[in-house]
């Protein structure tokens, strides 16, 4: 399960696209990323060894999966331009928590480029936070539905740890 806190691509990506939205952005990731840490300390203490099976992935560079990865993108770089447009920031918010739902890539392009410009860095950085949050949020559901009971505990309870801190961070940083 890959995790959005600030793997390689996502903060690569932000600090490509728009390098004024990582400060305010890693305010809100801080703490996530601090429980990611702890859990995965304590993890590691437990480990055990589990024989693995190799799964065959599927070519990402492929045409037809760059295809529909470029029409996804569009789709939601016209979804925040029109939601900016027409409700401005509570507009941007709600944007970006139906979109983290499924692809916060996207919605950092989209951030990034577009509402950090038009709006602001700050603005841009908390509505990629509430699609991580959201994002992680489905997150949990996918572990508690779909997960083995070991699976559940240690996958959801790591998540909703981190959904906890992201949403503090987020709570705090709009309430001050």
């Amino acid at each position: 399960m890959r995790t959005q806190w600030c793997s390689h691509d996502f903060c690569l990506a932000t600090t490509i696209l728009n390098p004024t939205v990582v400060r305010p952005l890693s305010l809100y990731l801080a703490a996530p990323a601090l429980a990611a840490l702890v859990v995965v300390v304590v993890g590691a203490r437990k480990a055990t060894t589990v024989p693995t099976h190799e799964i065959p992935s599927a070519n990402p560079l492929q045409l037809k999966s760059a295809l529909q990865m470029a029409a996804l993108f569009q789709v939601v770089l016209m979804a925040v331009h029109i939601a900016r447009a027409r409700w401005g920031a509570s507009g941007v918010f709600t944007s970006a928590a139906v979109l983290g739902l499924s692809d916060v890539d996207a919605l950092t392009v989209s951030m990034a480029k577009d509402v950090a410009d038009a709006l602001s860095p700050a603005i841009a950085a908390t509505a990629i936070a509430v699609g991580v949050l959201s994002n992680t949020a489905m997150k949990i559901a996918l572990a508690l539905i779909f997960g083995s009971p070991t699976f559940r505990f240690v996958a959801a309870g790591s998540l909703v740890l981190m959904f906890v801190a992201l949403a503090l961070a987020i709570g705090t940083r709009m309430l001050s």
